[in-house]
């Protein structure tokens, strides 16, 4: 498929449109981003116009990921400085959610997949060294990921940028404990072993100061970053509504 103008929808941000089709969902700044992510192209602190969640094969092999990135960027011509985060996870299993709180607003996609669950308590089985070496004991872990990506229409200082990354952490783990995900080792699941979170703001507009469940900002995006996995989830098939 190749992006069209015409493919992007608006969102409750007016210079932010998003494409959302079986293996993407892509959002496109009118004006540059200032982000925070984990992701594995262009991830830490970095300012884009472009963030993409990109469906992978469940067979991809890492090995040719720059054959992969390559054809991505030319259908939907992405620039180099797109932020990409990658699951096996189909993006019609996506959600995106549009929020206002009094003069923010908030744009939130997840993607959810949890054949992978995992636990700080579990025993690892299959590393990645420090080298970069795979270790295989019997089987690749299986694709399961969580992807969570927020924009805001706001100006967000470093130590607000920060903590984001917790709250949207601990939403996401509580919405595995309450529905009762486990790990094989039978612990309760926290998350899947290949999750990545992706922030941007506009930099414009109202001044956040404090954030954390204290306070009606990070509450409203706890509550988004909850409400959006459990519909993945149940888009996905891996709960009941």
């Amino acid at each position: 498929m190749t992006s069209s103008s015409n493919n992007y929808k608006s969102t409750v941000i007016s210079s932010v449109r998003i494409l959302h089709d079986n293996s993407n969902v892509i959002i496109k700044s009118e004006k540059k981003l200032q982000c925070l992510s984990s992701a594995i192209v262009n991830g830490g602190r970095f300012t884009t116009k472009q963030i993409c969640n990109h469906t992978i094969k469940k067979d991809f092999d890492p090995i040719k990921f720059e054959n992969e990135l390559k054809k991505l960027k030319e259908s939907y011509k992405l620039s180099n400085d797109a932020i990409v985060l990658l699951t096996a996870v189909e993006m019609n299993h996506a959600v995106i959610l549009n929020k206002e709180l009094k003069s923010i607003k908030f744009i939130l996609i997840t993607s959810a997949g949890t054949t992978n669950p995992c636990s700080p308590q579990d025993s690892p089985e299959n590393l990645y060294q420090l080298g970069g070496n795979f270790i295989i004991e019997k089987t690749p872990p299986k694709n399961g990921t969580i992807n969570t990506i927020l924009i805001i229409d706001a100006i967000i200082p470093e130590h607000v940028l920060t903590n984001l990354f917790i709250i949207m952490t601990e939403a996401k783990s509580n919405v595995l404990r309450n529905l009762g995900f486990k790990t094989k080792q039978d612990n309760i699941a926290t998350g899947t072993s290949t999750d990545a979170i992706a922030v941007g703001f506009t930099n414009r507009g109202y001044k956040v100061e404090w954030t954390g469940y204290a306070t009606e900002f990070g509450y409203v995006i706890g509550q988004m970053v909850m409400l959006g996995i459990k519909k993945s989830l149940v888009l996905g098939g891996y709960i009941n509504e």
